[in-house]
């Protein structure tokens, strides 16, 4: 790169700054929206009133959004309008762009070393877990359930499949599954007592799902009696954390049945800062790191770690980090098998069958093990990313349907078949 298109580039990003907090503005006042739900072309006058705006304020806005080419301009009616096609991004893929105010007021706290719990970090820790958990919900209608059916696994409202969530966070797309398909029976698998209570909470907040069980297991020892159970695995933003990659490969081809589907979302950049030079999303993810990782970290030294969780889904968990803590062998296999609405957590038994809540069993360690930092993954062996999808893949001799970027761009998609 000469020294021209150097020049060039660094201005380019830099006036994108500028153009995301304008995004961030349409997106919070209500401008994207009032434009896309017209009837028709609007004039800076009509959408100023529409939002209660000053009408300066909404016409350079509307200039600056023209100029980017995000809204089109008629300059005969003098009117601007948002394309059809266009429409469900400016409403969806606009929704990280509120977090760069806070953001910034957090980077300056963090340098500057006034660090305090309860500062913007907080907000924008909250506002982010918000957001993760509309994003993650629309990822089964734009990604998960069209690249089922491109793989060739039937899947509509009267087909009953079989479908276990490792790491359902808050359950929001085992929810959303479980009420797109009510005759499928769908697990829905966190790793500690407190998880399993975050995900009933969540559920309970969503509605009903019969169909739909919260249960207590381990990635790498799944319930015996789950051998060639399952149609389809969702391990989505989980594998960063699995200490042993190779037992979770191996359960998740034992429990799948033969021509089952393993889908894996995991962050779209690479485990070696070497092989993120010039992508976008990974640019996003170490620039996100670097306020989450300090915020997550000013949380638990004021806070007591048990009475005190992150409330946050587990599918972010590649921005913060996560404490290791020991934890007890997964459910008795039948208990496990059995049918239970959502309202219900499956525990673990003991050989006797009585139910046990043991967080100490000194054997297993936490599968959500401390995260490597990704700007210190370069030569030191983490696996991440698109590289922990790939090793999941061969190790498991999964035959390869799609890999692609998901629609939220952050997320990559892996999926396979057994």
């Amino acid at each position: 790169m000469d020294t021209l298109e150097f020049d060039i580039r660094l201005k380019e990003i830099i006036s994108s700054g500028f153009t995301t907090y304008a995004i961030a503005i349409g997106r919070e006042k209500g401008l994207f929206e009032k434009l896309c739900k017209a009837t028709r072309p609007l004039t800076s006058t009509e959408l100023a009133v529409e939002v209660n705006l000053d009408e300066k304020l909404v016409k350079g806005w509307l200039s600056c959004m023209v100029a980017e080419k995000l809204i089109q301009f008629d300059p005969e009616g003098d009117v601007y309008h948002v394309p059809a096609n266009h429409q469900y991004s400016l409403l969806h893929s606009s929704g990280f762009a509120p977090a760069l105010g806070p953001w910034i007021q957090v980077m300056e706290e963090i340098t500057s070393g006034r660090e305090n719990v309860d500062s913007p970090a907080t907000k924008l820790l909250d506002w982010f877990h918000k957001h993760n958990d509309e994003t993650s919900s629309r990822l089964i209608e734009t990604d998960v359930i069209p690249s089922i059916k491109e793989a060739g696994l039937e899947i509509t409202p009267e087909s009953g499949l079989k479908v276990v969530d490792i790491g359902c966070g808050k359950a929001n797309i085992s929810f959303r599954f479980a009420k797109m398909f009510p005759k499928s029976t769908v697990f829905g698998v966190e790793h500690t007592d407190k998880d399993v209570e975050i995900a009933l909470d969540s559920v309970k907040q969503m509605g009903a799902a019969d169909n739909l069980t919260i249960m207590k297991g381990d990635a790498q020892q799944l319930p015996e009696s789950w051998t060639d159970q399952f149609d389809c695995i969702f391990v989505f933003n989980v594998m960063h954390h699995i200490q042993d990659v190779s037992k979770a490969t191996a359960e998740f081809r034992r429990v799948l049945k033969k021509g089952g589907l393993l889908l894996v979302i995991e962050s779209n950049m690479h485990s070696q800062l070497s092989a993120n030079v010039g992508s976008k999303s990974a640019a996003l993810l170490y620039a996100t790191h670097m306020s989450f990782q300090k915020i997550f970290h000013a949380r638990h030294h004021h806070h007591d770690h048990d009475a005190e969780h992150p409330k946050g889904d587990h599918r972010i968990d590649c921005l913060h980090h996560s404490h290791d803590s020991d934890h007890a062998n997964s459910h008795d296999s039948d208990h496990a098998n059995s049918h239970h609405s959502n309202s219900q957590y499956v525990d673990e038994q003991d050989n006797n069958g009585h139910h046990s809540k043991n967080e100490n069993s000194g054997n297993n360690h936490h599968s959500h093990a401390h995260f490597p930092q990704p700007h210190h993954t370069e030569g030191h062996g983490f696996l991440w990313g698109i590289e922990a999808c790939q090793r999941v893949l061969e190790e498991g001799n999964f035959t390869i349907c799609t890999q692609k970027p998901t629609t939220n761009f952050i997320r990559y998609l892996f999926v396979a078949s057994k």
